[in-house]
């Protein structure tokens, strides 16, 4: 897990969900809540990245454009950890048709994005 991200992922987890229902929301102490985390290109990866650090904090990803060719190892994180045991998560993965243009789109920064992206679903889809 990148350590940056693994710093971010902690205090969004441990600070800012608490703070947020507590002190905006005033969410009483027992309330059952349902979270979600949205993120679009490498914003996303860091919520896949909240997913294996952190897998009972959210319980829904909406995971548009994850640049997770720019993280590599976070690949291999989601093959081969253990994440999906600790959580019933559900995965929303968007990729806009526009990606398959790669670099001929303007904006677009990466070929590999559709690919790898696809590459990345059956680790989540083998643990349920």
């Amino acid at each position: 897990l990148n350590p940056h991200a693994h710093r971010f992922v902690r205090v969004l987890s441990d600070e800012v969900v608490q703070h947020v229902e507590q002190n905006i929301l005033k969410f009483p102490p027992t309330a059952t809540v349902r979270r979600a985390l949205v993120g679009s290109s490498y914003t996303s990866v860091v919520a896949l990245q909240a997913l294996i650090a952190r897998p009972t904090v959210f319980q829904e990803f909406m995971l548009a454009s994850p640049s997770v060719c720019f993280d590599p190892e976070i690949l291999d994180d989601i093959r081969t950890g253990d994440f999906a045991k600790k959580t019933e998560a559900a995965i929303l993965v968007l990729l806009g048709e526009l990606e398959n243009l790669g670099l001929g789109l303007k904006g677009n920064v990466h070929n590999d994005l559709p690919r790898v992206t696809h590459d990345m679903a059956p680790g989540p889809r083998a643990r349920g």
